[in-house]
């Protein structure tokens, strides 16, 4: 990708199923070798969003077992002899779509991903928020649901625990495809978080992607976008919910571009 945000080549590779940390290493250093051959120019770093947690130094995805304090960055960077970044995916989404997606030109947005998990990003004053261990604008832990399911974080009613593509599974008897009634309560769901979100910081916009905002459209969004409403009638202000345009390869070059101060 280049510096202006272009997506010059793409590849998509499966995580092996059940492997191990160096099967699941080998895959990605696979990927990025085919990547790095069809660049059309010198490559300058690698930016990277992976599923969280993780800290400076390594990560440990929910959605790769094998990987346990995984010190990804460090193996990139000797593979590579290149300079890496690497942050959350859903932070990655929010610098990608505040750079080049549906949030340019917003001072204070949220970019979030409804998938297996649910995450976000805070982009507040022009800025991406870090906080403190580097996990700010993890809504999918916001409790919606005082007496919901369990969460895998110990609490319950979390927006994640409710509305992650498993859980609505689950609920829909495993069937994919969603009754408009289950999407509108995931929706209402949705919509508070996002309400809480956004009187807290003051947000403009949030723009929401993921497996299951991608599948399942105005279907989600539009219940969201009801609740918000509701919710921000009293204040007089307004919150526009939007899908995400821009997807995770930008948001990726940007973080790294973000941290090496190449941009903006």
């Amino acid at each position: 990708m280049s510096a202006a945000g272009e997506v010059s080549h793409a590849r998509r590779v499966a995580t092996p199923a059940g492997g191990t940390a160096g099967e699941v290493w080998s895959a990605v250093a696979g990927l990025l070798a085919g990547v790095r051959e069809a660049a059309p120019g010198p490559v300058d770093g690698i930016g990277v969003g992976c599923g969280g947690p993780m800290t400076a130094d390594d990560v440990s995805p929910l959605n790769i077992p094998a990987w346990r304090r995984f010190p990804l960055r460090r193996r990139l960077e000797e593979w590579s002899g290149l300079p890496v970044e690497v942050d959350n995916d859903a932070k990655a989404l929010a610098v990608g779509e505040w750079w080049q997606g549906s949030l340019r030109g917003r001072r204070s947005a949220m970019a979030m991903v409804v998938s297996t998990g649910v995450g976000g990003g805070l982009i507040v004053d022009g800025r991406l928020v870090d906080g403190r261990d580097g996990q700010a604008g993890h809504i999918g832990h916001v409790i919606v649901e005082p007496d919901g399911p369990a969460c895998a974080c110990g609490a319950r009613g979390c927006l994640e625990a409710c509305i992650r593509g498993p859980a609505l599974r689950v609920r829909a008897g495993h069937d994919p495809p969603y009754s408009d009634g289950l999407l509108a309560w995931a929706g209402t769901l949705l919509g508070r978080a996002l309400a809480s979100a956004a009187a807290l910081l003051d947000l403009e916009a949030v723009a929401v992607g993921g497996g299951v905002t991608e599948s399942t459209g105005d279907r989600l969004l539009g219940p969201a976008r009801a609740e918000v409403e509701r919710s921000f009638r009293i204040f007089g202000r307004s919150l526009d919910v939007i899908p995400v345009t821009a997807g995770p390869l930008v948001g990726a070059a940007g973080v790294f571009l973000q941290r090496r101060r190449a941009w903006p």
